[in-house]
């Protein structure tokens, strides 16, 4: 994260009030800028259209955002994921000539896999009109190409200008898609929503463009990496799938419900995920901000001082600060999330009366918050793995987390309404559990690692 890296630093260093409130603002958009806003222009969405007349339109709208942003974050996964690798290869070895020949390759990749599948889906499946049916197809490659973007907005120095891009995008989106929606129903809705979104694809393209301004070249080169990496894809794939897993078991509990247009969804469980999930913003912004800053540094003493041949005590210093850093970024983390998670469980009865939200969901979401605080923690450790190369260990603790996730909840579909999200949570405190065991393993072996069984010289 060469970009937002460089840019939280600086602002970290000026130890201003202001300063360090403009930091996190940006660590949030670098963490979830393109899942924050869409939960954000849902949202707005729903408050508005909550008593319009047109009740059919709204559902075949939310239905086909919930499909696509849904099947598009596990469809781009492994592209994505390997696409990070090679841009931050490029970046380490100052190779920045072939970064927009990545981007433009990889956007080619996403598309040519994802077309076929997504327009089968909406001519051939989906009862919808035909111009509602290309709205959805057009929204699915947008949401597609932000998910690849995503991995450049770390890397461009010009945050301002995507801070600007998701704030703009958001307002358009909610403007044009109330605007067109009042003439033209749910296709109106989704068009006027997709100028939103394209408006973000097309700024944040061209950032990265002015952020390497070189000849697209080599656009295919990084396909390498699925079979020198093949570790990555995998991960990327099973982290995507563990995400939604459970929400796609349970559009098949007896309280679900089927559209006419032949979707599937159970809103009261989707919803009450969603909103769970929006209380990890906070860790997230945190995490990113202390990885980006405090962790980069010791990161770079301790390999620095292997690269320059150091002797074995600045070796051994540096490998303790790096453990004394993960613990204080850890212990601030947990501390912040459990008063989150705390405060949200005792406070859900008056959240959902203000928002107007129906006590009927209100089990899923505290099960929910609950599973959102281990996600995070989850989510800490795999992170820091990643930064260590340890890729097989990522990929069995993101293919766990898949797997209890999905085992969990169907155990728990099986138990009635009650236990709803229950699965959920249960599966992120294994994968926590897991995941700390594995990477406590990691980080303690971590100059045997770094010496030996990660050293391409002697494996």
């Amino acid at each position: 994260m060469a970009g937002i890296g460089f840019v939280l630093r600086k602002l970290m260093k000026k130890r201003e009030l202001s300063t360090v409130a403009l930091a996190y603002f940006h660590a949030t958009l670098a963490s979830c800028g393109p899942w924050l806003f869409t939960v954000a222009a849902l949202g707005s969405f729903f408050l508005i259209f909550k008593d319009w007349t047109y009740i059919k339109a709204v559902e075949d709208f939310r239905a086909v955002i919930l499909y696509n942003f849904s099947f598009s974050l596990v469809i781009s996964g492994p592209i994505v994921a390997t696409s990070t690798r090679y841009l931050a290869d490029l970046i380490y070895l100052k190779r920045l000539e072939d970064a927009p020949g990545l981007l433009l390759g990889s956007l080619i990749m996403l598309f040519a896999v994802s077309f076929p599948i997504v327009a089968i889906f909406y001519l051939f499946y989906v009862k919808i009109s035909i111009w509602l049916a290309l709205n959805a197809i057009a929204n699915f490659m947008i949401v597609t190409g932000i998910w690849l973007l995503s991995v450049y907005i770390s890397a461009v120095k010009y945050y301002k200008s995507v801070t600007f891009s998701f704030l703009a995008g958001m307002i358009i989106a909610v403007i044009a898609a109330i605007s067109l929606g009042s003439y033209f129903s749910s296709s109106g809705m989704l068009a006027g929503f997709n100028v939103g979104l394209g408006f973000i694809l097309a700024i944040l393209c061209a950032l990265v463009f002015a952020e390497y301004p070189k000849k697209s070249q080599n656009l295919f080169k990084y396909l390498k990496y699925f079979k020198k990496y093949w570790e990555l894809p995998l991960s990327g794939l099973f982290y995507n799938l563990a995400i939604w897993v459970d929400k796609w078991i349970m559009w098949f509990a007896p309280e679900a419900e089927t559209l006419n247009n032949g979707l599937i969804m159970y809103p009261d469980y989707d919803t009450a995920m969603f909103g769970a999930y929006l209380t990890i913003i906070p860790g997230l912004a945190m995490f990113l901000l202390s990885l980006e800053t405090a962790f980069f540094e010791k990161y770079v003493m301790y390999f620095r001082s292997i690269q320059e041949h150091k002797n074995l005590r600045q070796i051994r210093s540096n490998f303790d600060g790096i453990i004394d850093t993960v613990i204080n970024i850890g212990k601030n983390i947990f501390l912040l999330q459990i008063c989150i998670c705390v405060a949200t469980l005792f406070s859900a009865p008056y959240l959902f009366n203000l928002v107007g939200l129906s006590y009927a969901k209100l089990g899923i979401f505290r099960f929910g918050v609950l599973g959102a605080t281990f996600q995070i923690f989850f989510i800490f450790f795999s992170i820091l793995l990643s930064y260590f190369d340890y890729r097989k260990g990522v990929l069995f603790i993101t293919f766990m987390f898949f797997f209890t996730n999905a085992c969990f909840t169907l155990v728990t579909l099986t138990m009635g309404f009650p236990y709803y999200g229950l699965g959920y949570f249960a599966s992120t405190l294994v994968s926590f559990l897991l995941a700390s065991f594995v990477f406590e393993r990691h980080l303690q072996n971590l100059p045997y690692h770094t010496f030996l069984s990660t050293n391409p010289s002697v494996t």
